[in-house]
C-alpha cells in the first residue's frame, strides 16, 4: 500500500445533497414495506426477468432485503468516504492536487451511494405496485437509464479529477 498524504477534506454542496439524498432514501426504503403492511398480500416479487416481468415471488418480508443491502452499502461507503488517503486513484497525488483529489474522490462515493439507495427504492415501488396489482412490469427502460446515470456520475467524477491532476 502507498503512504498518501492525508488532509482534511471539508464537503460540497453536491456532496452534503447526495449525502442528505441516502439519508432520506434509506429512511423511505423501510418506511414504504412498513407504512404498506397491512395492504400488501403475502406474497411480492422478489425478482423480474429480462421482459421486466416477476417471475419470482417471496414473503412479504422480502421487501426488508433491499432496504437491508442498502444500509450496508450506505454504511460501508460513508466509512470508506471518511478514507480518502486509502483510495486508488489513476494519477498521483501530490501537495498540490490532494485536497481537491480527494474532495471529488469523496463526492463521486457520496453521489453513487445516493444513486445505489434510490435505485432500490425503484424497485421496492415496483415490487409493491406489482403485489398490489397498480402495474405488472418493471420499466423498460430502467436498465439503461440506471446504467447511464451510474456511467455518467463515473464520466463526470473522472473528467473532473483528470482536470485537477
Amino acid at each position: 500500500m502507498v503512504n498518501r498524504l492525508r488532509a482534511k477534506v471539508d464537503s460540497t454542496l453536491v456532496e452534503r445533497f447526495a449525502e442528505a439524498a441516502a439519508v432520506v432514501g434509506i429512511a423511505v426504503s423501510f418506511a414504504m414495506p412498513i407504512y404498506l403492511w397491512s395492504v400488501l398480500p403475502d406474497s411480492v416479487p422478489s425478482h423480474f426477468a429480462a421482459d421486466g416481468q416477476a417471475d419470482s415471488y417471496s414473503g412479504k418480508g422480502f421487501l426488508f432485503f433491499l432496504p437491508a443491502v442498502g444500509l450496508f452499502f450506505y454504511l460501508a461507503l460513508s466509512i470508506l468516504g471518511k478514507y480518502p488517503h486509502v483510495l486508488n486513484y489513476p494519477w498521483k497525488i501530490t501537495v498540490l492536487n490532494v485536497y481537491r483529489q480527494y474532495q471529488l474522490a469523496r463526492g463521486f462515493i457520496t453521489s453513487i451511494k445516493a444513486e445505489m439507495i434510490w435505485i432500490f427504492i425503484y424497485i421496492e415501488w415496483v415490487q409493491v405496485g406489482v403485489a398490489l396489482g397498480r402495474n405488472e412490469i418493471i420499466d423498460p427502460m430502467f436498465l439503461p437509464v440506471i446504467i447511464g446515470a451510474i456511467l455518467g456520475t463515473i464520466a463526470v467524477y473522472f473528467y473532473l479529477a483528470y482536470h485537477s491532476r
